[in-house]
C-alpha cells in the first residue's frame, strides 16, 4: 500500500474548510476526522480480523452521528486529491 496519509491529513487539517465552525468545533472535528482516518487506515494495513460491520460499530462507539455527517463530504473531498 502506497502510503498517502499525509494527504488526508494535511486536507483535514485545512481549518478553511471549517468555516461554519466556531473555533472550538473546528479543533473537535478536525481531531476526530484525524483519529477517524488513523483508524481506517490502520484497520486496512493492518489486515485486521474486524470485518466492516465490526468497524462501523467500533468506530460509532467513538465518534458521534453528527460528527460524522460533518466530516464525511471532507472525506470525500479529501479521497478525490489522492
Amino acid at each position: 500500500m502506497i502510503h498517502k496519509e499525509h494527504i488526508f491529513f494535511d486536507y483535514i487539517s485545512d481549518k478553511n474548510l471549517y468555516f461554519n465552525f466556531s473555533d472550538l468545533e473546528k479543533d473537535k472535528v478536525i481531531f476526530q476526522a484525524i483519529a477517524l482516518t488513523s483508524i481506517i487506515f490502520n484497520w486496512v494495513i493492518s489486515k485486521s480480523k474486524l470485518n466492516e460491520k465490526e468497524m462501523v460499530n467500533l468506530i460509532m462507539l467513538y465518534i458521534s452521528k453528527d460528527t460524522l455527517k460533518m466530516i464525511l463530504p471532507i472525506f470525500l473531498n479529501a479521497h478525490s486529491k489522492l
